[in-house]
C-alpha cells in the first residue's frame, strides 16, 4: 500500500504551505491505514489471485475482512476485484467503478490468474460507526463475520 498524501485535518490549511508540511513530515512506514481527524489519499496493487494460502491445509485462505472507522472511497484504476460484504455477498468491480464504504466490515480478492488490479482509495476519518446503539470498532484483525464458504 503507497501513501499518495495525507491530511491531519479534513479541513487542511494551505497559507505557508502548512498541509505539505504537516504530510512531508510523516514517516511512511508509521501512518495510520486511517490518519484520526484527518484524510489519507493511497493506492493499493492486487496481484493475481491476490489471497493467501494456508500454509498447513494447502487451501485457499479467506480475505481479511476488516472496517475502518473512516469513510472510504475506492476507485478501481485498472484489472477487477471483488469486493466481498459481511452479508457474504459479492460484488465485481471493474475498471471506472466507483465504492463508497461507511464503516462496513468487508475484504477485497483478485480472482484473476494472470491481471494485476490497481485501486486508488481516500480515506476521511469518521466518527464511531453506531448502529442500533453499538459501537462498531475498527476491526484491522480479520475479526469480523466470516466470509462465504467458511
Amino acid at each position: 500500500m503507497n501513501i499518495l498524501y495525507t491530511t491531519a485535518t479534513p479541513t487542511p490549511s494551505f497559507t505557508d504551505n502548512a498541509d505539505l508540511h504537516a504530510h512531508t513530515a510523516l514517516d511512511p512506514a508509521t501512518v495510520p491505514l486511517v490518519v484520526p481527524h484527518g484524510t489519507s489519499c493511497r493506492w493499493v496493487d492486487m496481484g493475481p489471485m491476490s489471497v493467501s494460502t494456508n500454509k498447513e491445509t494447502g487451501k485457499e485462505a479467506e480475505p481479511l475482512m476488516h472496517r475502518t472507522q473512516s469513510l472510504d472511497y475506492g476507485i478501481v484504476v485498472s484489472g477487477e476485484v471483488d469486493l466481498i460484504l459481511d452479508g457474504g455477498e459479492t460484488r465485481t468491480m471493474r475498471q471506472g467503478d466507483v465504492v463508497v464504504q461507511r464503516g462496513s466490515m468487508h475484504a477485497w480478492r483478485n480472482k484473476s490468474e494472470t491481471e494485476w488490479c490497481r485501486m486508488v482509495f481516500v480515506l476521511i476519518a469518521s466518527e464511531e460507526v453506531v448502529v442500533g446503539g453499538k459501537v462498531l470498532p475498527e476491526d484491522l484483525s480479520g475479526g469480523g463475520k466470516k466470509t462465504e464458504g467458511e
